[in-house]
């Protein structure tokens, strides 16, 4: 063989393309990393896979080139809900006790922080 012959290998393979796509998914498994909506301890991984297969006479051979991301999935959030029925009988939920008053605010309301005034 000539000797200028470039051989395949991970930086070449799919003219680039698996490095490439290795690469893309390295980049989502670190911004994922980086998401604070995400469990900062969970594990994450990039699996590449290459499945190689050749004809009768293997001398020629079909590479498909597979990336995978495992990323840790969002972390989940809580609240309360409280449930009963509109006026047509549906049922409904809402963030707030419906049966709840709102507090009128004060304009002389002190914040705890400074103290209430009194002596």
């Amino acid at each position: 063989m000539p000797d200028d012959v470039e051989y395949v290998d991970l930086t070449n393979l799919g003219r680039g393309a698996a490095l490439e796509l290795l690469n893309d998914a390295l980049g989502k498994v670190w911004d994922n990393v980086l998401d604070p909506n995400t469990a900062p301890k969970a594990t994450r991984g990039v699996t590449l896979t290459v499945t190689i297969k050749p004809n009768e006479d293997r001398n020629i051979a079909t590479a498909l080139i597979d990336v995978k991301s495992k990323l840790a999935p969002p972390k989940g959030h809580g609240t309360v809900v409280y449930i009963g029925k509109d006026k047509s009988g549906q049922g409904v939920a809402m963030e707030h006790n419906p049966r709840q008053p709102e507090l009128p605010l004060a304009d002389n309301v002190t914040n705890i922080a400074e103290g209430s005034g009194r002596k």
